[in-house]
């Protein structure tokens, strides 16, 4: 109980210090997610026809057409293809400072996606599709989505806190403290992305599969 009221403690802290960067990054998210969903409107017949033919063949068997990853390949993909690419990347734009503006296009880009498909769905099953969205979308990107934001909280962390040392300003932590710190962020941030792609590889197929047999 001690040790959950501490952590429990640390983690509200944690988040009421940086309360200003996580709402940021989450609007960033959210306004991706908007625009996203408005540009499916804007997809062309022949363009819907395609995008509806591929989701309908990988739905049709999504463990089948996912295959049986081993663990191995799974961490070497979670590594390539999606920590460096959003957890690093955002990390590493916030070691620049001048790059931390672009931490923001990153985590749009994403609500982007998320929200183009989420709406694509719907569009194509109505209100089947809005189920089959959270079992296609939500299990694995729950913990992807808080990994990305996580990690765009420490690269803007770090930028903001190196830029006020720059210029001289007061600040809690040294250079070293700030990069110690969102350091330490940015790779929680990696390992909820990481244990994204498993769920995503072993549980949401098996959701798909279920939402497709008794709803499509």
């Amino acid at each position: 109980m001690i040790a959950a009221g501490s952590i429990s403690g640390f983690v509200r802290e944690h988040i009421r210090r940086r309360l200003f960067l996580y709402i940021l990054v989450c609007l960033s998210l959210a306004a991706g997610c908007v625009g996203g969903g408005m540009a499916a409107d804007s997809v062309d017949g022949t363009g819907r026809t395609a995008i509806r033919s591929s989701l309908e063949e990988y739905f049709a068997h999504p463990v089948a057409a996912l295959g049986e990853p081993g663990t191995d390949r799974l961490v070497y993909e979670a590594l390539t293809g999606d920590v460096l690419p959003t957890a690093g990347l955002v990390w590493l734009l916030g070691l620049t400072i001048i790059g931390a503006p672009a931490i923001l296009v990153v985590t749009f880009f994403r609500g982007f996606a998320l929200g183009f498909t989420a709406r694509f769905l719907v569009d194509m099953f109505q209100w089947r599709g809005g189920l089959l969205a959270a079992a296609a979308l939500l299990p694995h990107n729950l913990l992807s989505l808080a990994g990305l934001v996580m990690a765009a909280v420490a690269g803007l962390r770090f930028a903001s806190g190196a830029a006020r040392i720059l210029l001289g300003l007061r600040t809690e932590h040294t250079v070293y403290g700030q990069f110690a710190s969102s350091f330490v962020l940015a790779a929680a941030g990696a390992v909820c992305i990481l244990g994204a792609r498993f769920v995503e590889a072993y549980v949401t197929p098996v959701l798909i599969d279920l939402t497709t047999q008794y709803l499509l």
